[in-house]
């Protein structure tokens, strides 16, 4: 006796043109934290791995050795401006001494000269005290931007300097980095199609390493003007919006790019699919009611179902649910099921009548229908089946 499975017949729907790819993770901006002057470290204001904001103090070096510095240079600085006080009074005197002839025209040069290099000292005392002032302010180290910071190997009471390498870095958090590959043939495809100066409209989503969809939608950012020619790919950046911190630096993802335009499509639902060494499968039943495997090419996941690019087309009938019955080349009795597209709930029609008949062979299966109570269950995946 032929047994008994629930079939579908493959629907279609408008479906934009699409490819995924392998996506990775990357900070926007990476900033490496380094000291800029030699101290004791006197404070670390932060949680390894925590979130800093633009401005917030990270380390303090002992200032005190600074602030010594810079009250110096300002005392140079008056004792400098008093010097050219009293300077440019000689030149003015000279200046009336030499109006009467009381001073010779080199004595008058001479006053000219210590005025000048007065002033002079004044400008190079007051650089030096703005390069003390400068060094006070590096004694304390603040976030240049907001992001996440990483582990530090000092301690309070090290002694830190330029050479001390990286304190610490910091990761952008939001917005966000992707980067991913497209190989060469779609790229001619779209140029073809678009052309090289024109923006494609293209959508841009993520899939989580746990499988979830990512809520928001990525912008190219960048495309790489040539083709690698070791692996036949352009790179591409989207930037993505990550206010929730969700992505995180070298995370892997699966990046989906969307076409605007739309084309008719069959979808099945995954407890159709079966996968092995050779790819993805579905069992089809005939017009004669014989169940036969056929290789199948999926393209996106559209909620519970998947797009097929290539291996059925809209109206083929596939078994759903009793596959685990069935022998290859040998009939069924099929009973036509829908599935909802989004939950991927397989219902049982009411007075459902056989989806084929045979009608000219004599040993041709019952095609009695077989009546059941309406009733809804999951439609969960065989075997084997794809994910």
């Amino acid at each position: 006796m032929a047994p008994d499975v629930n079939v579908i017949s493959v629907p279609q729907q408008p479906v934009a043109n699409s490819w995924t790819a392998v996506g990775r993770v990357d900070s926007k901006d990476i900033v490496q934290i380094k000291s800029r002057v030699e101290g004791f470290l006197i404070e670390k204001d932060f949680v390894e791995g925590d979130i800093v904001k633009k401005g917030q103090v990270l380390f303090k070096i002992d200032p005190r050795p600074f602030e010594a510095d810079l009250m110096l240079e300002k005392a140079n600085v008056e004792k400098a401006q008093a010097a050219l006080v009293e300077a440019k009074q000689n030149l003015q005197r000279g200046t009336q001494l030499y109006a009467g002839k009381n001073i010779s025209k080199s004595e008058l040069d001479r006053y000219t000269s210590t005025e000048r290099q007065a002033a002079a000292e004044v400008d190079a005392t007051k650089a030096q005290a703005y390069s003390a002032s400068i060094n006070l302010g590096y004694a304390t180290i603040k976030a240049p931007l907001t992001g996440r910071i990483g582990k530090t190997i000092y301690s309070v009471g090290n002694l830190i300097s330029p050479s001390s390498g990286t304190l610490a870095t910091i990761y952008s958090i939001d917005p966000i980095y992707v980067y991913f590959t497209v190989d060469e043939k779609d790229v001619v495809t779209y140029r073809q199609k678009w052309g090289y100066n024109k923006s494609p409209e293209l959508t841009f989503t993520l899939v989580l390493p746990n499988g979830s969809l990512y809520p928001k939608q990525g912008t190219l950012d960048f495309a790489q003007p040539f083709i690698d020619k070791d692996t036949g790919t352009i790179n591409l950046r989207c930037v993505f919006p990550n206010p929730d911190n969700l992505l995180l630096s070298g995370m892997y993802t699966t990046v989906i790019v969307r076409d605007a335009e739309k084309k008719l499509m069959p979808l099945i639902p995954q407890a159709s699919v079966q996968q092995n060494q050779s790819g993805y499968t579905v069992v089809v039943v005939d017009d004669k009611n014989i169940a036969n495997m056929r290789k199948v090419t999926l393209g996106a996941r559209l909620d519970a179902m998947w797009v097929v690019m290539e291996g059925l087309k809209a109206g083929d009938h596939i078994i759903v649910e009793g596959l685990q019955k069935v022998q290859l080349g040998k009939p069924v009795t099929p009973h036509l099921v829908t599935v909802d597209p989004k939950t991927g709930v397989i219902t049982q029609q009411t007075d459902t009548k056989k989806t084929q008949s045979n009608k000219n062979s004599s040993d041709a299966p019952s095609t009695s229908p077989k009546k059941n109570d309406s009733k809804k269950m999951p439609a969960s995946a065989p075997s084997g089946s794809g994910s």
